[in-house]
């Protein structure tokens, strides 16, 4: 007769009687049958399903009962120990809907339930294919590959223990980017680097605090870039063995599994131009394109340096939306001021709103719009984009257009013909490993101007994963850019005459730079305008004027002295000069070092 054992009862206390788990094993007929555990706290890592989607690999951690790699599990029997405020019980992993996606059913929303503990880094999940920040604000990675960082700063988790007895903790990250635990990496230059970061570190009883007051030790970096999931889990008193797979029931304790970045581009990334929470159109209308990262309301996104694939000659980081002057009153910041060598269009001409009317900002000799309402866009004799792919892995090209003029992009609209389509114009089109030149080489499909004679903001991205069929331009990448164009729709007279209030403006790159105490900028007009010359941080406010007022053609040259409106010293870090004449609009960076 066959005896059935459930899975709960090979718990680790099964570790401590390692006779009577000898003589179970050898008993004939003995079957362990798969009983459900019941109710505890599970863990969130993907098991069966994607865990890194750029990299295209699946997860296979130790979450879902009945999975093919085991489960982790705290029966919570009282008294408990855990990470955050409170916890939760679930049937399963993933919030009990294992092994469906969303993960991070606790962690990426426990502020809504103080289930989850970690600060100080942002967290993850991934949604429709792509990985996802499950907050707004700056993208705060945990720190560069490789690099030695103490708990406490970049990464910090709470804990309290009242469980009667000193408890544990264990702390898994996937250095390796397998979607397993347990291996080790191998920096360049150094040693191994274990993916048991943290082995059965003491919690006395009674502790209410951080993991970074219990002395864990350093943290030591795996050596890739981009995301990397983590297993924190503490637990009775039992240890488990070095080199954890993340798999165990427990009899008390909590997991807690989280998606974070490792950045090594110290958080710069690329990020969008389009107008959010300003006017996006000459009639008023409001943007709430997704693109800035501090303060949004409706997301952004964001491409993770190193970055091989772009559109353009070059590409450049910047910290938040809008070159780093998120919500400022002028877009473009990249796209449209071609000096940098960042910008791709080659036709037709890219427009910018400079005090509610519509201004020409590229060069002369493009073609001045697209083609009129309803009528079919054509890759090559209406419309292209420089890609270069010539260093990067296969890729995906995606481009929405904002038809109704309403301010975002993803809905569906019907043309005055009749015609009915998306705003999601070039859906997941691949680009192949080592291309290099205009988007309409790739033979790309034409598709219908769904829109009124007017100006339509348009989003071009290229992105290491596909988006959804109806993307709202809104995504968290690892390799690739992001561009903005404000283009036309209708015939050329419906546009204002080209260079209307635009002066010829040259801002050269400033000298030193870095520099300390003091730098020189020189602008270039080739007519007399009103030209304005203004210092801004790198969150783009406003700290010094340098110039305002009618300026005569001709070279004039400003001196910095790192200092304010109020001539206060200013702290060192990454400033943006910005010059204005006549709609123009130049952008450097510089660096002040004391």
């Amino acid at each position: 007769m066959n005896r059935h054992v459930s899975a709960p009862f090979l718990s680790n206390r099964l570790r401590s009687e390692p006779a009577l788990f000898a003589l179970l094993l050898c008993l004939p007929g003995l079957v362990f049958a798969q009983i459900p555990p019941g109710p505890g706290d599970y863990g969130d890592a993907p098991e069966g399903a994607p865990a890194y989607p750029a990299q295209g690999v699946t997860g296979l951690f130790p979450t879902c009962f009945g999975g093919p790699s085991g489960y982790v599990r705290h029966a919570n029997l009282f008294p408990l120990a855990w990470f955050g405020l409170d916890m939760d019980s679930e049937a399963d992993g993933n919030g009990g809907f294992c092994p469906t996606p969303p993960y991070e059913m606790d962690e990426c929303w426990g502020s809504l339930d103080n289930d989850a503990g970690l600060v100080n880094t942002t967290t993850f999940t991934i949604y429709q294919g792509n990985v996802q920040p499950c907050s707004v604000g700056p993208i705060d990675p945990i720190a560069a590959p490789c690099s030695v960082v103490q708990w406490g700063g970049p990464i910090d988790m709470m804990v309290s223990n009242l469980s009667g007895a000193v408890a544990k903790i264990n702390v898994l990250f996937d250095w390796d980017q397998d979607g397993r635990w347990g291996g080790q990496s191998l920096c360049p230059g150094g040693g191994p680097v274990p993916e048991h970061v943290i082995q059965n570190l003491p919690v006395p009883d009674g502790y209410v605090g951080m993991l970074s007051g219990l002395s864990p030790g350093a943290l030591l970096v795996g050596p890739h870039a981009g995301p990397v999931w983590a297993r924190f889990t503490i637990s009775d008193g039992v240890p488990v063995p070095i080199g954890w797979d993340g798999a165990e029931d427990f009899d008390t304790g909590e997991t807690e599994d989280y998606l974070l970045t490792i950045d090594q581009s110290g958080g710069l990334g690329e990020l969008g131009d389009a107008p959010e929470g300003v006017p996006a159109y000459p009639d008023g209308t409001l943007g709430q394109f997704p693109t800035c990262i501090s303060g949004a309301p409706v997301g952004f996104v964001y491409h993770t340096a190193p970055i091989s694939s772009f559109f353009g000659a070059a590409v450049d980081l910047e910290g938040d939306g809008n070159h780093d002057l998120c919500n400022f009153s002028l877009h473009n910041n990249d796209e449209c001021d071609s000096s940098g060598g960042d910008a791709g269009l080659q036709r037709p001409r890219a427009y910018d709103l400079v005090g509610g009317s519509l201004v020409d900002c590229s060069a002369p000799g493009v073609a001045p719009t697209l083609p009129g309402p309803c009528q079919r866009v054509s890759w090559g004799a209406d419309l292209d984009v420089v890609i270069d792919n010539s260093g990067g892995p296969a890729m995906y090209l995606n481009v929405v257009a904002d038809w109704d003029h309403g301010g975002s992009w993803g809905q569906t609209v019907t043309c005055a013909s009749g015609d009915v389509g998306g705003e999601h114009v070039l859906v997941n089109e691949p680009v192949p490993a080592g291309f290099s030149g205009p988007a309409s080489l790739l033979g790309l499909p034409s598709f219908r101007a769904l829109s009124n004679p007017g100006p339509v903001w348009f989003r071009f991205t290229l992105s290491d994963a596909a988006v959804a069929t109806d993307w709202n331009g809104e995504g968290y990448f690892g390799d690739g850019e992001t561009e903005d164009y404000l283009l036309y729709v209708g015939t050329p007279s419906a546009v204002p005459p080209v260079g209307v209030g635009a002066a010829g403006l040259r801002l050269w790159p400033a000298g030193p730079n870095p520099f300390n105490p003091q730098t020189a900028i020189r602008c270039e007009l080739d007519r007399a305008a009103v030209l304005d010359v203004t210092v801004h941080d790198a969150r783009g406010r406003l700290v010094r004027t340098l110039a305002g007022g009618v300026h005569e053609a001709g070279s004039h040259e400003l001196v910095w002295l790192g200092d304010d409106d109020a001539g206060r010293r200013l702290e060192s870090g990454v400033y943006l000069v910005r010059a204005v004449a006549g709609g123009t609009v130049r952008t450097v960076k510089i660096a002040l070092l004391k």
